[in-house]
């Protein structure tokens, strides 16, 4: 009797504990937020750097735990090096940095935008850290702005389109946060999600209050989210997400039945209106060049897709694979290409019909109908192939039918906790026999997609007898079986407990937690190459290794450095060295550019869309304006190069170019 007693006197105080941390929650997050920013703790895959440079200084300190992926490498090895060049920028954060590179960078296209300190730092909320911290605490502003932020604005959408149903909103939130596409394309649709949801929340907030203060804050709020998402460029994800913003601030307006129409509100919507148009209008001006050249692009140009393929029906199941990459990786394509979010298509396709007529009419079904047409219609466009002009009218010609699953199956995913909520009146839900039978086909599904594909196979039984595979495949089973009998039977507790082991298992263990700049900052390597740059800061360097890796070091210690990733084609450059353009098919391209050294006449080989290889003469290298340094591995011919360091730890060498006379011979 007294342990009964005792236990429930404790389940009550969890429970005003858990309550009174849930009001507090914004409170909560903000000191969270400060805390990890002020120590310096990210969860970017730099230690990858000390696989790559070995050789540390005495100043050497980091911090980590967790798993650092070399997958992630537009993190670690492009956009965290373009946003630490830009603090190393004299003046720094140029909206065109001149330092990188042959002829400079357009920085505000980078994917992530990288930090610009302009006008345009209003769409870059994500950057804010850089300028006011410097560069490790702006890395670990850029990290907990997206993740924490997604969670807490996710988390605040779903709390109002619910109708207040904590537990939903909460698994929803933590489901969208961890969920594969979130952690995986960790340089873009963390950042487009965060925009998305701050810009719905805030919006509705404004539409809500009635206080002058707060309808100037919220209108500053809701600036910020939108130009912070048309700036973080990656049309492939925001073009179908814009789209679903619009729609979903529709609802609004037709769940309001009103709209604002005081001095204030009508005030704040015209400054808006006008920040905004400033914003973009600036960004476009500052990047108009880069813009016109990535258009003109071999790849990625501006292509025209017209719709994917049926072929295209089993990826809708990777979910259930992805919820185990943080432990195994994929044996085919890498994690972030085959990361989608879960839906458990079967319930939501037997379920949306009655939903659609009998929900209680409301901001809610306003607000799932939005999430189940766009989910639809990006459906149909990655599984079905349409006529040039109907791509063209409907608007979805630029959109890759591959990217567009990602939009569509999170669109769904989130309409599947809507249909959730609304399921709850007993005349909405399905028959036990009737969830129970869709349960049935939805595990009968899974075991078709695993026994039908041999990769999939391969995946759960990656060697031979191996036993590992067997709880693998039953917790895959169970997971989706669970999740589409519980969203027809409408309940909320058992879809979404599966759905936080789902997120928890899928995404807490993807990034690791670092401290810190160590990895790039504190090594033998940056000393030297910084030494020698600091007495002559305007020379240019070239990485002759025929890797692309060392170039971004250089890159992120703000040393000009000629090879590396070249988000916009530098046709000057190419054009120095190919003047009559015969190879221009193959560098006219966004390209990991790596140079070795040959004694044939200068060449380009793109290896893939995004891999150019050069072969230079050790004269062809005078002809490239401003290049005075070699970064290389093997002895170099002494009469074109003087060796002036060495760094034997590293194997590697670095060379000054002699005079252009003895070069060229």
């Amino acid at each position: 009797m007294a342990n009964g007693r005792m236990k429930q006197a404790l389940y009550g105080f969890a429970l005003r504990v858990a309550r009174r941390a849930f009001r507090a929650r914004w409170l909560l997050a903000g000191a969270a937020f400060c805390l990890f920013v002020g120590l310096e703790l990210h969860g970017h895959s730099i230690g990858i750097w000390d696989d790559l440079v070995r050789e540390k200084t005495e100043d050497y300190s980091y911090f980590c735990i967790g798993a650092q992926r070399r997958v992630r490498s537009d993190e670690w090895l492009i956009a965290t090096p373009w946003s630490l060049a830009q603090t190393m920028t004299s003046p720094r954060f140029p909206a065109f940095n001149a330092g990188l590179y042959a002829h400079g960078m357009h920085m505000g296209l980078a994917a992530p935008g990288a930090p610009v300190l302009d006008v345009t730092a209003i769409g870059q909320f994500h950057n804010w850290g850089y300028f006011l911290f410097g560069a490790s605490r702006g890395l670990a502003w850029n990290w907990w702005a997206r993740y924490l932020g997604v969670f807490m604005l996710g988390l605040e959408f779903l709390l109002l389109v619910t109708g207040g149903q904590k537990f939903t909103a909460l698994a929803g939130a933590l489901s969208i946060t961890l969920a594969a596409p979130t952690q995986w394309w960790d340089t873009t649709v963390p950042y487009h999600l965060l925009y998305f949801f701050g810009f719905l929340v805030a919006y509705w907030k404004f539409l809500n209050t009635r206080d002058a203060l707060n309808t100037g804050l919220l209108m500053a709020a809701c600036i910020v989210g939108l130009c912070s998402f048309f700036l973080t460029t990656y049309p492939a994800f925001q073009l179908p997400l814009l789209g679903l913003l619009v729609m979903v601030a529709i609802c609004y307006q037709v769940s309001l039945a009103r709209f604002p129409a005081d001095k204030p509100h009508l005030i704040a919507i015209i400054i808006g209106i006008c920040v905004t148009t400033w914003v973009l209008y600036v960004f476009v001006s500052d990047n108009a060049e880069g813009i016109r050249r990535i258009a003109a692009t071999v790849y990625p140009g501006l292509n025209v897709y017209t719709g994917g393929s049926f072929a295209s029906g089993p990826h809708l199941l990777w979910p259930l694979q992805s919820m185990f990459f943080a432990f195994r990786g994929p044996p085919i394509l890498n994690a972030s290409e085959m990361s989608l979010f879960l839906v458990p298509l079967p319930a939501l396709a037997v379920a949306v019909p009655r939903l659609w007529r009998r929900a209680t009419p409301g901001l809610a079904r306003n607000v799932f109908r939005a999430f189940i047409v766009m989910g639809l219609i990006l459906l149909s466009w990655c599984l079905f192939q349409f006529p040039v002009q109907v791509a063209r009218w409907s608007l979805l010609f630029p959109i890759d039918p591959r990217r567009a699953l990602v939009i569509a199956t999170f669109s769904l995913h989130v309409a599947s906790f809507l249909a959730v909520s609304l399921s709850r009146p007993g005349r909405l839900t399905g028959s036990i026999g009737l969830a129970g039978g869709v349960a049935l086909l939805a595990v009968l599904l899974f075991l078709l997609h695993l026994f039908l594909q041999e990769s999939v196979l391969l995946f759960f039984f990656a060697r031979p007898r191996s036993w590992l595979g067997l709880p693998m495949v039953a917790l895959a089973m169970t997971t989706f079986g669970t999740l589409n009998y519980s969203l027809l039977r409408g309940n909320a507790r058992v879809y979404c407990g599966t759905i936080l082991f789902y997120a928890l298992l899928s995404g807490v263990a993807v990034h690791p937690l670092n401290r810190g700049l160590s990895p790039i900052q504190h090594k033998r390597l940056a000393e030297v190459c910084l030494d020698i740059h600091d007495r002559n800061p305007a020379a240019r360097w070239i990485d002759v290794t025929g890797k692309t890796a060392l170039s971004q070091y250089l890159t992120a210690l703000g040393i000009p450095v000629v090879t590396g990733v070249h988000n916009i084609p530098d046709l000057d450059l190419w054009r120095q060295l190919d003047p009559e353009g015969l190879a221009q098919s193959q560098y006219n391209r966004y390209a990991h550019v790596s140079v070795r050294l040959s004694k044939q006449d200068p060449s380009f080989h793109a290896r893939q869309a995004d891999v150019l290889q050069c072969y230079l003469r050790p004269g062809d290298l005078r002809r490239i304006s401003g290049l005075e340094y070699v970064l290389s591995r093997a002895a170099l011919p002494t009469f074109a190069f003087e060796l002036i360091a060495s760094l034997p730890a590293e194997n590697l060498r670095i060379y000054q170019l002699k005079n252009p006379a003895s070069a060229n011979q």
